[in-house]
């Protein structure tokens, strides 16, 4: 049984089913008094926007670069299923991160970690640069304006040769 107020919107709308017609349903109760099944079609539609809603907001791919519980929990909720997570922020030594095996494992979601430099590195690195022993120039082989980025990481898949690229916003 459908609501005749929805049959009525679903006839405003020109979507009136008829007899035998397959249509999405949402069951509201499985039997009511009369031993009939309560449908709603527009709980059902709400339903299906929602998901598509929820699915279209996902990404294909997330990189964490904070290194934190939090946002490495938001990067697994940010991905799409069969998408891709880089664990790129590292979190401090001892750092509890809780992940439900079951969105991992159902959903398809790969998780990659990528081990950078630590900070007392970074520092060397960039005091090295700052007194002059060796150019940062020597380095950084491309330059893009950030509009260009996807296609940045397009031609990294093809090993395109640049050592490091400059994204200029």
């Amino acid at each position: 049984i459908i609501a005749p107020k929805e049959v009525e919107e679903l006839a405003r709308e020109g979507k009136r089913p008829t007899l035998g017609d397959e249509i999405l349903a949402f069951v509201i109760r499985s039997e009511d008094q009369d031993g009939l099944t309560v449908l709603s079609v527009a709980r059902a539609q709400e339903e299906r926007d929602w998901r598509d809603a929820e699915v279209s907001q996902k990404a294909d791919a997330v990189i964490e670069a904070v290194g934190s519980a939090t946002t490495w929990q938001w990067a697994v909720q940010m991905v799409r299923k069969g998408g891709r997570v880089n664990l790129f922020g590292g979190c401090p030594r001892g750092t509890q991160v809780n992940f439900d095996p079951a969105v991992l494992h159902y959903s398809e979601i790969t998780l990659k970690s990528t081990f950078h430099h630590t900070p007392r590195f970074m520092r060397e690195a960039l005091d090295t640069i700052a007194r002059g022993e060796i150019s940062a120039r020597d380095f950084i082989t491309g330059e893009v304006p950030l509009s260009e980025l996807p296609h940045v990481f397009e031609d990294m898949k093809h090993r395109n040769g640049e050592l490091k690229t400059a994204v200029i916003p």
